[in-house]
């Protein structure tokens, strides 16, 4: 609950966006495979495992180079988890490039019962660290679109799809 408070509280504080987004999919593509884990996945997309859909949704603000994000949805092993993220972007082209940083909470005792041992900090705390990289896709009606997110970190890929509109 704690975490939770913290998201509004961040979010609160960011309140004068340019831009809001709803966020779906979640396709995650783990780029480390330690003791062949990737076997134990959930949800996973072909037969090597690493490749897994992860059923994000999420809400985010966009304000100048910043985007601030909170999302829910399932980790590797399709258990439950949350969390949120804030990247500071530039426009290349038809891109928006630049670090991201956060974090993603979950229950690490379900990923000890499995065998696995969980990249976390303890008490279940994923850091997201690496680069976001978005493009819009479509736009319509001059202010509503749809972008393509990309998040790159040492660990995963992880794609997602954004509706969003400008204010």
């Amino acid at each position: 609950m704690k975490y939770l408070l913290t998201f509004i509280l961040l979010f609160s504080l960011q309140a004068k966006a340019e831009s809001i987004e709803a966020t779906f999919g979640g396709l995650t593509y783990h780029l480390i495979n330690h003791d062949e884990v990737s076997e134990l996945f959930a949800n996973k997309i072909g037969d090597s495992g690493k490749l897994i859909y992860t059923g994000l949704l999420g809400f985010g603000l966009s304000s100048d180079h910043y985007t601030y994000r909170m999302f829910v949805g399932e980790n590797s092993i399709g258990e439950f988890m949350f969390g949120s993220t804030v990247s500071y972007t530039w426009k290349l082209s038809v891109f928006r490039l630049g670090p991201i940083v956060g974090f993603y909470n979950q229950d690490d005792s379900k990923f000890i019962a499995k065998g696995i041992k969980p990249f976390s900090f303890g008490f279940g705390i994923v850091p997201i660290i690496g680069a976001d990289l978005s493009m819009k896709l479509l736009t319509f009606d001059e202010n509503k679109y749809v972008k393509l997110n990309t998040i790159i970190t040492p660990v995963v890929i992880n794609q997602t799809i954004s509706l969003g509109m400008e204010l």
